[in-house]
C-alpha cells in the first residue's frame, strides 16, 4: 500500500463501505478518493420461470469466505422451523478451495438436507438461473461488495445478506431484502420462511431492487462516470 501511494494520483471506490475503509482505516486523504458504484452488464430482466416449491439461489465460488457451508445450515435450519415447506437451496460456484465440494456434501448428509441441497458447479446461464429462483441469499463471511446481489437484483430477487460484512448491506438496505447479523442462521431462515408465504412482500423488495440495480450498477450508468474521473487526469 506505501508503495501504491507513491505512485497512484487517485483512487476509486467501488463501493460506500470501500471508501470508508479506504479513508479511515487507510488514512487515504478524502479529496483522492471518489466512489463509483461498481459497474457490470446487468442482465436484463426476465419473466420467472414456473416451478415448484421454493427456490433459494446462492453464488460464488467455493470457499470458506463466501460461506456455503452456512448455506447448508441455512438449509437445516429452514427445515427445522418449517419442516412442510418445499424449500430448495441451490448454489452456482466452482471449487477453487480443494475438497470443500466433498465437506459441504457430507455436512448436508448429516444435517438431513442432502435432498434439499445442490451444488451445480459453474453455470453459463445464471440469467436463467435466476428466474428460476424466488430468492437470494448472499452469505459470505467476507466480500467487498458482493455483485452477484446486484445481479440476482437487477433480476428482481430480494437478497438477504449479513450486516456488516461488505457492502451488500449498503445496496440491499432494508427494502430490497432483508439484512440480519453476521451469523444469525435461525433469524435468516425466519424472514426465507415469510418470504415463502409472502409472494407479494418478494415482489415488492424484488421491485426495488431491480430498480436501485439497474440505477446504479448498470454498465451504461456507472461506465460514464469511471470514464469521467479517467479523463480528468489524462
Amino acid at each position: 500500500l506505501e508503495r501504491l501511494k507513491q505512485k497512484a494520483s487517485f483512487y476509486v471506490a467501488a463501493s460506500a463501505s470501500i471508501e470508508r475503509d479506504l479513508a479511515l482505516e487507510f488514512r487515504l486523504p478524502p479529496q483522492l478518493l471518489k466512489m463509483i458504484p461498481c459497474a457490470a452488464r446487468l442482465p436484463h430482466p426476465e419473466a420467472p420461470v414456473k416451478h415448484d416449491g421454493f427456490v433459494v439461489l446462492g453464488a460464488g465460488t467455493l470457499n470458506r469466505g463466501k460461506g456455503p457451508d452456512l448455506f447448508v445450515q441455512l438449509a437445516a435450519e429452514v427445515k427445522r422451523q418449517a419442516p412442510g415447506l418445499d424449500a430448495r437451496f441451490v448454489w452456482a460456484g466452482r471449487v477453487i478451495e480443494p475438497g470443500i465440494d466433498f465437506r459441504l456434501e457430507y455436512e448436508a448428509k448429516l444435517a438431513g438436507v442432502a435432498e434439499r441441497v445442490s451444488f451445480l458447479g459453474e453455470v453459463n446461464d445464471m440469467p436463467g438461473l435466476y428466474a428460476k429462483s424466488d430468492a437470494f441469499v448472499l452469505s459470505s463471511r467476507e466480500e467487498p461488495l458482493g455483485l452477484v446481489c446486484v445481479e440476482a437484483s437487477a433480476m428482481g430477487l430480494p437478497v438477504l445478506c449479513f450486516k456488516d460484512v461488505g457492502a451488500a448491506p449498503d445496496f440491499v438496505q432494508d427494502d430490497a431484502g432483508v439484512c440480519v447479523p453476521f451469523p444469525a442462521i435461525g433469524e435468516m431462515a425466519a424472514v426465507l420462511i415469510k418470504l415463502a408465504n409472502d409472494p407479494g412482500l418478494r415482489a415488492r423488495m424484488g421491485a426495488v431492487g431491480q430498480q436501485r440495480a439497474l440505477a446504479t450498477h448498470d454498465m451504461d450508468v456507472a461506465g460514464p462516470m469511471m470514464w469521467e474521473v479517467i479523463e480528468a487526469l489524462i
